[in-house]
């Protein structure tokens, strides 16, 4: 019991999970009633209940939201939830800057007789998600929404496939680059485990006409002539440990016409854009990238996607 003046605790007692079949007839009714729900039953008794499926995956967000509709009866109720196994048993797999280091070639080049500016768009993977841009509200009054930045984005210039050299453009993202943007992956991350209030300069938001100063910092965060590390915005953010790069989506875009295209099917007849991708991954001495040969586990691709701002909603046209 606390002692005199002390402050109360509350101690929760509840069950770890609810889908049991060998429950009937125990726990549960034997007869069940159509549309019984295990979960609110519970609810009605206990204040508390462990979900024990989050200890093998992450939840689905749309499902948490359902769990919580389904006890909205009990004010009083709370989940626990077993943390991921990726934090408390398969921490010697962990992969950071300090295993890897990677480096990115690539080469665009125009196969149409016209010129095209195009925008190339990289965007990284560590084995806790892939990081989708997402958009950003860009005018409220007009419902116009932006893009956010990938963590690469520059515009290129093509000529015509018949201009020779300036017809293809070359790129090297070194390992610094791919290491920053490790960093900035990170920065991005722990924003938004632990979201910025305000804008830079004491700014709210609101009063700029957004919902929410997150993407300000993850834009500013991933912008290519920012370094985290001596970025004073993004320093506080970023991890005393940086997950290391574990896939990246390399894409581009265009608004002009690419490629031939028949007028009576809109098949292409020809022409477009052509890309090709090098990688080199060096390993810093922890046997970190498996041989020709090896037999070593691989990391499983994370089906987790990171994202700030928010969708578009259907009516609202996207400005690109």
């Amino acid at each position: 019991m606390p002692g005199e003046g002390a402050g109360s605790a509350t101690i929760r007692v509840g069950l770890a999970g609810w889908d049991y079949p060998d429950w009937r007839g125990i726990v549960y009714p034997q007869k069940k009633s159509k549309g019984f729900d295990e979960l609110g039953y519970l609810a009605r008794y206990f204040d508390t209940i462990e979900i024990n499926s989050t200890f093998y995956r992450p939840a689905d967000p749309k499902a948490a939201a359902g769990w919580v509709k389904r006890v909205d009866h009990n004010p009083a109720f709370k989940f626990t939830a077993k943390l991921w196994k990726r934090f408390t048993h398969e921490r010697g797999s962990a992969w950071t800057t300090d295993d890897v280091k990677v480096q990115l070639t690539w080469t665009l080049s125009n196969l149409d007789e016209a010129g095209h500016t195009v925008e190339v768009l990289v965007d990284p993977w560590n084995e806790f998600g892939r990081y989708y841009p997402g958009m950003q509200l860009a005018d409220a009054e007009e419902q116009k929404f932006e893009p956010n930045l990938s963590a690469i984005d520059h515009y290129y210039v093509l000529d015509g496939v018949g201009a020779g050299d300036s017809s293809r453009r070359h790129g090297t993202y070194t390992f610094d680059d791919m290491k920053e943007m490790a960093v900035d992956f990170a920065t991005v991350q722990n924003l938004i485990k632990n979201p910025p209030t305000m804008l830079p300069n004491g700014f709210q938001s609101k009063d700029m006409g957004m919902d929410d100063p997150l993407p300000v910092y993850a834009n500013h965060a991933f912008n290519f002539q920012n370094h985290s590390w001596s970025d004073v915005l993004s320093a506080p953010y970023v991890p005393k440990v940086i997950a290391g790069l574990t896939g990246i989506d390399f894409g581009f875009r265009t608004s002009e016409q690419v490629g031939k295209l028949d007028p009576d099917t809109g098949a292409n007849l020809g022409g477009g854009i052509a890309l090709e991708i090098s990688i080199e991954i060096v390993d810093l001495g922890k046997d970190r990238v498996q041989q020709d040969g090896g037999t070593e586990p691989l990391l499983k691709p994370t089906t987790v996607v990171v994202t700030v701002g928010s969708p578009v909603p259907t009516a609202a046209p996207a400005a690109m």
